[in-house]
């Protein structure tokens, strides 16, 4: 999938619930299960995030925390997919969050 496809729906996403979107909701918005998803589905996301300006990769504790550019793109898919059951692996991706950054147009 085209980098400008998933960073558009990431973006529609983004303004349609007026929050974050976390890298499972990015998988459900490009149609994809995030319970079943594989490392070569999660990848173009994150590559997408980290090569796309007006998009951010951060987690939340107490407030939006940004992850310095370029991502750990290969410990974040190590991180997410050590985990074994579906479930805990949709955990580690709802752990992450993607923020836009208005492009100012």
């Amino acid at each position: 999938m085209r980098q400008e496809t998933i960073a558009e729906a990431i973006r529609q996403e983004f303004e349609l619930t007026r929050d974050w979107v976390s890298i499972a909701g990015a998988l459900s918005v490009l149609g994809i299960n995030d319970r079943v998803a594989t490392r070569l589905e999660v990848e173009p996301i994150l590559r997408c995030v980290d090569e796309t300006p007006t998009l951010r990769l951060g987690t939340v504790r107490s407030r939006f925390q940004e992850i310095d550019s370029p991502l750990p793109i290969a410990d974040l898919l190590d991180e997410i997919f050590s985990c074994t059951s579906p479930s805990d692996r949709v955990g580690a991706m709802m752990g992450y969050f993607i923020d836009v950054i208005p492009s100012g147009d």
